[in-house]
């Protein structure tokens, strides 16, 4: 008696994976990586994944998708985090304002930059409990690809992310804002008395609050008591907090 064939087994169907992806990120070694999982497709837990690659200029972020977002540094980590202009503030606070689930790609060694040890781990540290930004370090740009496939998926159990047309309807952040918020720390000071503040003493980012020296601080601080909105008791409560 013949042996009945056994039935093929159904092939599962693979879901795709749609990541967007900052136009800067074309000229890395990167994109080869990428262009051969669009090929070949991404195995993650044995299981395969289709993907799927947009190109644009993304206002947030290098690779999204979904409620992921992934911002990636490279040698620019070290100068980042005593960045003049506050840029990384900045996007920083645009990840967390936005995304849900959130990651710092970080190629090369961090700490061959001149910076001490501490200085990095500090700012990691702060980025971690700050912002809810994790780290993920890779050793050149062809891993890039494949940790942010993972990150994207591990965020979610395997499950590929649900795609979001508008960053959750939140504003992006200026740096304007990062300062305005810090400001805030003070006690007395709301947004209002913030702007009249940081007008006065033509603050446009933390480098310029910086570049104040103790001196010229505390001469234009003599002023502050003119300002409208800015009395005795606030005067006060700055030179505590000062």
């Amino acid at each position: 008696m013949e042996e009945e064939p056994k039935p093929k087994r159904m092939r599962r169907a693979r879901e795709l994976i749609k990541l967007q992806v900052d136009n800067r990120e074309r000229d890395l070694d990167a994109r080869h990586q990428l262009e051969e999982f669009q090929e070949k497709g991404y195995k993650y837990k044995g299981r395969m994944y289709d993907v799927e690659v947009e190109y644009s200029n993304l206002p947030i972020g290098d690779y999204v998708c979904g409620d992921v977002c992934i911002e990636r540094k490279k040698k620019d980590f070290g100068t980042s985090i005593t960045d003049e202009d506050d840029h990384m503030l900045v996007q920083l606070q645009n990840m967390y304002d936005n995304f849900e689930h959130k990651f710092m790609l970080i190629v090369g060694d961090p700490y061959d930059n001149g910076l001490h040890p501490h200085a990095i781990i500090g700012a990691q540290l702060s980025i971690a409990i700050r912002y809810k930004v994790r780290p993920i370090f890779v050793c050149n740009d062809g891993e890039i690809p494949w940790a942010a496939l993972c990150a994207i998926l591990k965020s979610h159990d395997g499950k590929v992310p649900e795609p979001i047309t508008v960053f959750n309807g939140r504003r992006q952040y200026t740096k304007e804002d990062i300062v305005c918020s810090m400001i805030c720390r003070i006690p007395g000071i709301g947004p209002t008395r913030a702007k009249t503040l940081m007008e006065a003493f033509e603050i446009k980012s933390l480098s310029d609050i910086l570049k104040l020296k103790d001196k010229e601080l505390f001469d234009k601080l003599k002023e502050v008591k003119e300002l409208d909105g800015i009395g005795e008791v606030v005067y006060s409560d700055i030179l505590n907090y000062i």
